[in-house]
């Protein structure tokens, strides 16, 4: 386990650690999820500590916390329903807690990610010390883990997914929460262009406004702050930009919001960053379709359910939604992972 740690360190995966530090650090009441530390390592979480910044106010959190939640309720509202998505794809998982989180005992769960990031984790929740062995149950159906770079390798994603038990004739949930905008447009436009388009399939993303990728590339910000240099090596493309390359061809888009406006329709905000425009988007988009069926309880009532995201709620309806949050108060450094 420690030689495994030592390759992800080594690895262009290595913030996947820091990530779920940061999460368990900075969700506040908003994201509960205790496993997160255990796989951050201790390490990681002495470094994240000391470098901490408490928070002005007790109604901040950080806003790779929002972003975690606001994908959550997408996931439960697509699987929770009687016909509702029974497979979900995670791409780039990294430290995911989401399958021993989160009660849906009719969904296979597949994980994607380098060998070595998913060898440490699932070594890490088998040896759970026990007051950690009942956040390391999984609360899905099945769980299958599948190594593939998709930095490198992502044209093989498909026939990898069908020979793992994915079934492309039903419809999916795929996830790419925090990896899209470390992919140039082109092969944004090509990864998101593979997946199959049945219908009633959903994709979860986030990406950044094209604004703000703007303003970290700009040479006069990084004089004054280097370490933008670094973020913008790392961040290649924006929601914008991918969707100008035609990434979102053949899918319908809804609910775009920001980190910001997702994190006020959750009762908290987010702190300000060093970029003073834009900020990161969660969005989906999806395939008509697949509507859910009303399911009618014995009053004659149509029960109530997750509804995603307060800041989404009663736009299920068509295509094109473009809102977005206001200002650049979100897409903080958090955002990196």
């Amino acid at each position: 386990t420690a030689q495994l740690g030592a390759n992800v360190e080594a690895s262009t995966r290595r913030i996947v650690r820091g990530a779920a530090g940061v999460r368990a650090l900075g969700g506040g009441n908003l994201l509960f999820e205790p496993l997160a530390p255990f796989l951050a390592g201790e390490k990681e979480m002495r470094v994240l500590m000391k470098n901490r910044i408490k928070p002005d106010t007790g109604l901040a959190v950080e806003n790779v916390a929002v972003r975690h939640k606001a994908v959550d309720d997408i996931i439960l509202r697509e699987c929770i329903p009687a016909d509702g998505i029974r497979q979900v794809i995670v791409l780039n998982s990294g430290m995911d807690t989401r399958p021993y989180r989160l009660t849906l005992p009719g969904v296979h769960w597949f994980e994607v990610d380098i060998f070595e990031v998913l060898e440490l984790k699932r070594r890490l929740v088998q040896t759970a010390p026990p007051d950690m062995e009942v956040f390391a149950q999984k609360r899905v159906g099945e769980i299958t883990l599948i190594g593939l770079d998709l930095a490198k390798s992502s044209e093989r994603l498909m026939g990898v997914l069908e020979r793992n038990g994915v079934n492309v004739s039903e419809p999916a949930l795929f996830v790419m929460e925090g990896s899209l905008y470390n992919f140039h447009d082109e092969d944004a436009r090509a990864l998101l262009q593979s997946l199959p388009k049945h219908k009633g399939s959903v994709i979860v993303g986030t990406s950044f406004e094209g604004r703000m990728l703007e303003w970290v590339r700009d040479a006069r910000n990084q004089k004054k702050t280097p370490f933008l240099a670094e973020l913008a090596f790392h961040w290649r493309s924006s929601f914008d930009s991918i969707d100008k390359a035609g990434a979102f061809k053949g899918w319908k888009v809804r609910n775009t919001r920001g980190l910001s406006q997702l994190a006020r329709a959750y009762g908290y905000v987010i702190p300000r960053n060093v970029w003073e425009q834009g900020e990161e988007l969660v969005f989906e988009l999806y395939q008509e379709g697949g509507a859910k069926k009303q399911v009618v309880n014995k009053r004659g009532a149509a029960p109530t359910g997750p509804s995603g995201p307060p800041a989404t709620a009663g736009n299920m309806g068509g295509g094109g939604d473009e809102s977005r949050g206001g200002g650049g108060g979100g897409g903080g450094v958090a955002g990196f992972f």
